[in-house]
């Protein structure tokens, strides 16, 4: 504690960090385990409701009788376990097959008569020192069957009562959870598009940037986890019906989006929208552009023009972006009056420098078209997915990273003069003996991946293309060439190589900044996992002075750094934004309950949508979570605000509630469907029977349990 202190006093910032640690750490540790005390609690007092006497009340388990400390409280002992997996309630008489015990006890008393017989025939025997072991065994059976505190000596009604209100509670728990969160203000992303991954489901349905999504499947919807929920867990077999409002377009827009299912999830591959403020943490990405600019920016800034016109959202940003991809950007920032405890604002004009594009020096093979955009110029042009580019314009199709670059500049030159024509370009296919002549649209939106294996696409035509990962040809002297790589060379996996002492000095690289290091490989299980489009795209990311270590197929790996292009621009500066976001506020507690109700409604039947969904194999069992998962998403949530954490939580709860009431033996829902079939048949299920699907429920829970730990542990790949 000293050091920690100590080291405090060098770095006032290093106090901060801990103690925002230690309070999310302690709000989930409080928050998760509330989930079992509810659950428990629900069991254990509708239990002493009905008479039950309750022997003990455990949070966690204490396995092998290890606890981490108990006390006792009337007839109940409560404790806390080692094992941080769950809790129980140890009611007398309670046994899964009560038919078994009542056997059990004929079973004994018939012993111990034999044992009497015995006696009375050999009189010399010293009875006083007979063991009493049987004799207790008998009295603790009739206990269990007999005693009015006994659980099996209640009726099947308030037995079902006793085992439902754990998931009662938990249910009830998850509402009270909501309806603080919405009685505190939950902060909902908006339903607009913010950028769309090429290729994929809304790319080829014509959805853009800026759209406003207002209804989906025939919902209204005005929140983005809202979309996605209906989207990956709404009916998508006959795809979904999204109706948009479009910026410039007076009438809604209605299409319909048929879900990817090449994800682990049904997706349509979009992201949620931003604002023009910068976000309090790390407002700019190091190496960047926006990290350099004329004038430091500062957390909070938020930018309010471009060259002079006014943007009032992310979409309008990202847009001027693009225009003015190769020149510098003069930035109009307001600054400061975000608060009363801040100064008021000023309006400071900053330059940012363009962002060269960073390249290996190879040019890869380009293999069919994978998709063509809906209402796009390739579609009206009678382009097909299939379809092999051989030629631009009669020219071989060279690195087909710059293809829309050229489109856009040979588009900006012809209409630059007067009484120009519609510009085309010449597309030679393979196996067609004409070229094909597709109109060149001006493109003022940035089309990159948000997943990775997504192929690169050509807005300016509305085609996506596939990169196969075969090295075509290289740059003369460029360092791919340098490191021995040739053409035909096929790459199977990317490592990318931090920068080591000397080149962190060398850009200044804060001691603290880090990336990952993981080796990506393309292709696992003979499936596309990650496109090159991807590894191009994720190369402008990475820290300078980083190079990449390329696992080729003949077995061979080489380290390659790359050139940074000043004739060729990406446009994203490196500004790190703020979501766009509705502040949601309950006016009234009646209001509250309104929203607690919708959410916790919402929750629950999100859970039976994702189980149908497995069950249909149209969500992958890899998207499953266990305990580890649940506490890291927890910690993200208690880190950023305590609303979110609650919502989370509810989720939690309701999930918890819907597994708990499955009808699986071993669960709650599986001693409901036993004393069912009790109530109708007036006695329970043969022993035979209970014992048969209760190791079937076992076998099912371990497995489950086994394999959500293999996810969240990493031993099972997702």
């Amino acid at each position: 504690m000293d050091s920690i202190l100590l080291a405090s006093t060098q770095d006032p910032n290093l106090l901060t960090t801990i103690l925002t640690v230690a309070k999310a750490v302690i709000l989930v540790l409080v928050g998760v385990n509330m989930l079992i005390i509810v659950h428990e609690w629900g069991h254990f007092i509708v239990a002493r409701m009905c008479g039950v006497r309750c022997d003990k009340f455990y949070i966690w388990f204490d396995i092998f009788g290890w606890k981490l400390f108990k006390f006792k409280w009337g007839d109940t002992e409560f404790g806390l376990g080692v094992l941080p997996l769950g809790g129980y309630v140890k009611m007398l008489g309670q046994e899964d097959n009560p038919g078994r015990l009542r056997e059990e006890l004929e079973r004994a008393k018939a012993a111990e008569a034999d044992k009497l017989a015995h006696r009375k025939d050999e009189p010399s025997a010293k009875q006083d020192n007979e063991p009493a072991g049987q004799e207790v065994d008998i009295k603790a059976a009739e206990a269990a069957l007999y005693d009015p505190q006994s659980y099996l000596s209640k009726s099947v009604p308030q037995r079902m009562a006793i085992i439902s209100a754990g998931v009662f509670m938990n249910v009830i728990f998850a509402l009270v959870l909501a309806v603080i969160a919405y009685g505190m203000g939950v902060f909902k992303v908006d339903s607009e598009i913010g950028h769309i991954a090429p290729g994929g489901a809304a790319w080829k349905a014509d959805l853009r940037a800026g759209d406003q999504v207002v209804e989906v499947a025939g919902e209204r919807i005005t929140a983005f986890d809202k979309l996605r929920e209906a989207t990956m867990l709404g009916d998508i077999d006959d795809g979904v019906e999204i109706v948009v409002k479009r910026p410039g377009v007076a009438e809604p827009v209605r299409t319909v989006v048929e879900p990817d299912r090449d994800q682990r999830l049904p997706t349509i591959g979009i992201s949620g929208p931003d604002t023009t403020t910068l976000r309090d943490e790390e407002p700019t990405w190091f190496g960047t552009p926006a990290a350099s600019s004329s004038v430091p920016v500062q957390a909070g800034d938020t930018i309010v023009a471009v060259n002079g016109k006014p943007v009032d959202s992310g979409f309008e940003y990202h847009r001027q972006e693009v225009i003015h991809r190769n020149e510098t950007m003069s930035l109009t920032v307001r600054r400061g009056g975000q608060s009363p405890k801040t100064p008021p604002a000023e309006e400071i004009t900053i330059d940012v420098a363009p962002r060269p594009m960073r390249h290996l020096g190879m040019t890869m093979d380009v293999g069919a078209i994978d998709a063509i955009q809906a209402n796009s110029p390739a579609e009206k042009a009678g382009l097909k997915a299939g379809d092999k580019i051989t030629a631009v314009d009669g020219e071989p199709l060279g690195n087909v990273f710059l293809l829309d670059e050229k489109l856009q500049r040979r588009l900006r030159t012809a209409s630059d003069e007067p009484g120009a024509e519609p510009v085309t370009v010449a597309l030679t296919l393979q196996g067609h003996a004409d070229p094909v002549h597709v109109p060149i649209r001006p493109v003022d939106w940035l089309e990159v991946p948000l997943y990775g294996n997504e192929h690169m696409s050509v807005p300016s035509l509305g085609i996506a293309l596939e990169v196969t990962r075969r090295v075509a040809e290289l740059d003369e002297d460029s360092p791919a060439a340098r490191a021995g790589i040739r053409p035909g060379d096929v790459v199977v996996a990317v490592t990318p190589v931090p920068p080591d002492k000397a080149k962190r000095e060398k850009y200044q690289i804060p001691k603290d900044l880090t990336q990952p290091g993981d080796k990506i490989e393309l292709v696992k299980d003979g499936k596309e996992e990650v496109s090159w489009s991807g590894i191009f795209y994720q190369l402008q990311m990475l820290l300078p002075g980083t190079s990449v270590e390329l696992e080729l197929q003949d077995g061979r790996s080489v380290t390659v750094d790359w050139v940074v292009d000043d004739q060729w621009h990406y446009p994203d500066r490196g500004f790190r934004f703020n979501p766009k976001e509705t502040f949601v506020q309950a006016q009234s507690f009646r209001e509250a309950i309104g929203y607690g109700v919708k959410e916790t409604q919402n929750a629950l039947a999100m859970v039976f949508k994702f189980i149908g969904k497995v069950g249909s194999l149209q969500v992958s069992p890899r998207m499953m979570g266990g305990p580890w998962t649940i506490v890291k998403i927890a910690y993200r949530c208690a880190e950023d605000r305590f609303s979110d954490l609650l919502i989370f939580l509810c989720v939690i709860s309701a999930n918890l509630a819907v597994i708990n009431f499955l009808p699986i033996p071993v669960l709650d829902g599986g001693h409901i469907v036993f004393l069912a079939y009790e109530g109708v048949r007036g006695k329970p299920p043969s022993e035979n029977v209970q014992v048969a699907l209760s190791y079937v429920g076992l076998f099912l829970l371990l497995g489950l349990m086994v394999w959500v730990f293999g996810l969240d542990l990493g031993f099972i790949s997702r």
